[in-house]
């Protein structure tokens, strides 16, 4: 591919997570939506709007307040059709200087299977425990697909969906 056409592409897919930017923090309607984050049903519900059309996977981190209300909203990793790298820095960057309590992982599957892979488990894991050493919880990673989406809290047993861990 051609120095001009590699610019061309990259301007393109900047200008996209500008627009999902755009939507997810500057839109007051669509932060209206969220009070507050009680279960993964709510939280993929108010990502899902984001991921739709999308030809490639974006690693999107949510974070909340101490009542699991969004504070900010940030594309941390845009991937390939069918992976998305990412480092620990990058996610809770903005979780660190939004102040956030928690936050939750939401990424896409543009095959539309919302079925996890090994290593979404894998890097879920590690996330989870990251957050506990910078004290920083992690909610949840929601993969969401067409019409579906999995919770790997859910999958994983963790417990941050419990009504002691989250004000309702």
């Amino acid at each position: 591919m051609a120095k001009k056409q590699l610019q061309s592409v990259v301007e393109l897919e900047q200008n996209r997570i500008s627009i999902i930017r755009t939507i997810a923090v500057r839109e007051k309607s669509y932060w209206n939506k969220a009070k507050c984050f009680c279960c993964p049903e709510d939280a993929a519900e108010f990502a899902k709007p984001l991921f739709e059309s999308a030809d490639k996977e974006y690693l999107v981190v949510c974070c909340l307040d101490g009542k699991s209300q969004p504070v900010s909203m940030e594309v941390v990793a845009v991937g390939m059709v069918n992976q998305c790298l990412v480092g620990m820095r990058e996610v809770f960057k903005n979780a660190i200087l939004s102040n956030a309590v928690s936050i939750i992982v939401f990424h896409n599957h543009p095959s539309g299977d919302s079925h996890p892979s090994s290593s979404d488990l894998e890097i879920s894991k590690k996330l989870r425990q990251a957050g506990i050493l910078i004290g920083i919880e992690v909610l949840d990673h929601i993969v969401l697909g067409d019409d579906e989406f999995h919770s790997i809290a859910n999958i994983l047993n963790w417990d941050s969906w419990k009504e002691n861990n989250v004000i309702i």
